[in-house]
């Protein structure tokens, strides 16, 4: 695990609260519309390998300038604020 989060990386605080009761609905709704379900958030683990072949082109849109870390550390934040997420999918 990196010990810094996106957040610092980029000097910003998260704006979004992934786990608040709005956001969560809206998750259910989106998920819901595109006939998918919740568990498969936890499941995002399973597929890093997968994922890491498309970050070429994450980096490809960047703006000129921008210093990405790797792959591994954007993941790994992604893995860990769906974290609070887990009793959508685990009953």
């Amino acid at each position: 695990m990196h010990g810094t989060n996106v957040s610092r990386h980029f000097g910003t605080k998260p704006k979004i609260e992934i786990n608040s009761r709005k956001n969560i609905e809206l998750l259910k709704c989106i998920f819901n519309a595109k006939r998918v379900p919740l568990k498969l958030i936890g499941d995002i683990g399973n597929y890093r390998e997968f994922h890491r072949q498309d970050f070429d082109a994450v980096k490809d849109t960047m703006k000129p300038g921008i210093k990405l870390k790797d792959f591994d550390f954007y993941f790994d934040y992604t893995i860990r604020i769906c974290e609070p997420l887990k009793s959508l999918w685990e009953i």
